[in-house]
Order: structure tokens, then sequence, then C-alpha cells
């Protein structure tokens, strides 16, 4: 496992390890990743997670909700936090469309029709890298322009592991 940083000049190279250095990112948990990467590994396996609130409500109570316009990246985001969830909880969230009609409990994944996501503006997007944010019984999962929706969910996986599956912020 290698990190091949390479200028043309000295300054570059300067300037180019400083950048890759400000990228990383290090978890609560103690992890060192490159947030942006597609390749994040998944280090939490030996953490336990027997049930998840979020907001107060069961885990087993909410669905996975994308944009009818989703991103591969925002799909891809979906099935893996699904298949997360049904492996630390046992509860496999279903995936629905924001065209479909709303519930009390959900994970929105990326700008959905959702008023929730009304806050997410293009404005709003060039100010921030992700937010993970919790609207009562509904989580927001979501990237900015320059931002890695990969990492908005690692964010949440973590944050769900620190506090120990009581996700109430």
């Amino acid at each position: 496992n290698k990190i091949v940083i390479y200028a043309n000049t000295v300054e570059r190279l300067s300037d180019a390890t400083k950048y890759f250095a400000g990228k990383l990112a290090k978890s609560n948990l103690g992890m060192i990743y490159y947030p942006t990467s597609q390749a994040f590994v998944d280090a939490y396996e030996k953490y336990e997670l027997p049930s998840l609130k979020i907001g107060g409500a069961e885990i087993k109570d909410f669905s996975i909700v994308l944009s009818a316009n989703a991103s591969d990246a925002e799909k891809t985001v979906a099935s893996d936090l699904q298949m997360w969830l049904a492996k630390k909880t046992g509860v496999e969230p279903t995936i629905k469309l924001d065209t479909e009609t709303a519930s009390a409990n959900e994970i929105i994944i990326g700008k959905t029709s959702r008023p929730e996501c009304d806050p997410f503006t293009d404005a709003f997007a060039k100010d921030i890298y992700y937010s993970t944010t919790l609207s009562g019984t509904k989580l927001l999962i979501y990237a900015g322009i320059n931002g890695s929706i990969f990492a908005a969910a690692n964010a949440f996986k973590e944050k769900a592991l620190e506090l120990k599956g009581d996700v109430t912020q």
C-alpha cells in the first residue's frame, strides 16, 4: 500500500503534500482515512451496534430516501448504508424515491424534494464539504458541491457507533 505524490517543482510538491494531508480525516474512533475516496475501508467491523435509534425512533421504522434523479454515488451510498444497517442491526430499511409518500422516519440521501432538504441550496452547497443533520426523526445525509456523499454516510456510521446506537444530535 503506497501513496505517490508527484510534482514538477519542490514548491508544487509541497503544495500537493499539504493538500493531501489536509484532506485526510481522523475519525472520533481514531481511524485515519481519505474521505473523498470511494474505496473507504469499513474499519467498523469490530464494533457492535445491537440497536439503533435515530431521533428517538427505532431503526426498524425507517426507510432510506433518494431523489428520483439521484446520482450514481448517492445510489451506491443508499445501498451500502442499507447493507451496513442490516449487518449491524439486523434491520434492512427499504430504499424508496422521493416521489413516493413521505413517512415520519426517513434517512434522506442527497438533495430530494422533501421539505427538510430545502436549506440545501446551491449557495449552501458551496460552503460545506458534507452535512449529516438530524431534523426530528429525519436524518439528512448531504454533500456539498466539492464534498463526498461517501464521507457524509461514513460520518453517520461513526456517529451511530460512537453514541452506541442512540443518535439524537
